[in-house]
């Protein structure tokens, strides 16, 4: 017998929404600024947590192109979800590409290596590609390191079972190609 879930305060619980919440299936949400997509997000979230479809030590990953959106969404997991939102991983595309050349520089050819303590800038006629980095490099960094070790995207794959991406028609042919090689 399955678990019967409502939803948190902050949504009306519509048939269409408990369809999409509920939904195990890869779902594209399109509705104009202000509609509920983020609450929509931070719904599924707890659905998934509270019926264990995303159980430990599975994790959810979201991510956004704005700090803003990126700080509202766990916001909502938090107040949502309680202790079981520390499973929760909510990043900039450009952090979440931070965080993987971090953790995984050293997977690079020595040449490409960043900095231990590198600088991100943004204007390219800064960057010199070791100790001060293009922001936009990230992401070519990034997916080179996963192009690079199996055993890396792997790590991501087991780690992650549901993947949110706010405004994913908004996302570039290589932020893409990061979520193919991932997911």
């Amino acid at each position: 017998m399955g678990i019967e879930w409502l939803p948190s305060e902050g949504i009306e619980a519509t048939e269409e929404l408990m369809d999409i919440i509920t939904c195990d299936e890869s779902v594209a949400v399109l509705a104009g600024a202000g509609a509920g997509k983020t609450e929509l997000l931070a719904q599924k979230a707890n659905y998934l947590f509270s019926t264990d479809k995303c159980s430990w030590p599975k994790r959810i990953l979201s991510l956004t192109f704005k700090t803003e959106a990126q700080i509202n969404i766990k916001s909502r997991i938090n107040k949502r979800c309680g202790l079981k939102a520390t499973r929760f991983d909510s990043f900039t595309f450009h952090a979440f590409c931070k965080s993987i050349v971090d953790r995984f520089k050293n997977a690079l050819p020595e040449n490409e290596r960043p900095a231990i303590n590198y600088d991100i800038v943004f204007h390219k006629r800064e960057a010199n590609g070791i100790d001060k980095i293009l922001m936009d490099s990230l992401l070519l960094l990034a997916i080179k390191i996963l192009h690079i070790r199996l055993d890396i995207r792997n790590a991501f794959s087991y780690s992650y079972d549901y993947v949110f991406v706010d405004e994913f028609q908004d996302t570039t042919d290589k932020q893409y190609e990061l979520l193919k090689l991932l997911f």
